[in-house]
């Protein structure tokens, strides 16, 4: 939490500094950038309350790719390392994502709509009888329309929220050397999704 602060407050001097500086552009230029990169994060999420919503990766990182003025591309990277010491278990979660997104731009905001999925996929070891170390293989599809704003305060710092309707279809893989009836898992789910993003662009 304390490297999240110090993140954000870095960020936010620094939209401080370009803001200051950003009447030196002339009138032609797009108050956007072309390539943006920062850091994603869920302050709320509905997932959270879903029983595999402890099996994804809350925040990370985003690329964001203005194509054109009204077109972008963006990617999302999170990864999740649980290491629960009471019972012996571990959980590692790595989660890659792509979205389309149709942007109207009016002076420094834009609005934008499209859709987004992303793909989670990691291992979940605990310990079984007589010490034995069992892996199971976790792996989930999420997709959905979603709704986005962000205002740049520069054209190389924006602020930026969104929220969607995601459905995901969650699967956890037994371990093969378990003797179970249960081999796998799946969780299909509905859930309100909402993000908050703090992007440099170059």
């Amino acid at each position: 939490m304390k490297k999240l602060l110090i993140v954000i407050c870095l960020l936010v001097s620094f939209a401080g500094l370009e803001y200051a500086t950003a009447q030196n552009s002339t009138e032609n230029e797009p108050v956007y950038g072309k390539i943006g990169a920062g850091i994603a994060f869920q302050p709320f999420s509905f997932a959270s309350l879903l029983d595999e919503g402890s099996m994804v990766p809350v925040g990370g990182i985003n690329l964001a790719f203005n194509i054109t003025e009204q077109f972008r591309l963006e990617a999302d990277l999170g990864y999740m390392n649980v290491d629960n010491k009471t019972n012996d278990d571990k959980t590692s979660l790595f989660n890659s994502g792509i979205g389309f997104l149709f942007a109207m731009r009016k002076e420094s905001s834009a609005i934008m709509a499209g859709i987004k999925a992303d793909y989670t996929t990691g291992t979940n070891e605990f310990k079984g009888g007589l010490g034995t170390t069992y892996t199971n293989k976790i792996n989930g599809i999420t997709f959905g329309p979603v709704l986005a704003y962000e205002y740049f305060m520069s054209k190389n710092f924006s602020v930026g929220g969104e929220v969607g309707l995601k459905i995901r279809n969650f699967k956890e893989e037994a371990d093969e050397d378990l003797n179970t009836s249960d081999d796998e898992l799946e969780i299909n789910s509905t859930f309100m999704h909402n993000a908050i993003y703090l992007r440099a662009y170059f």
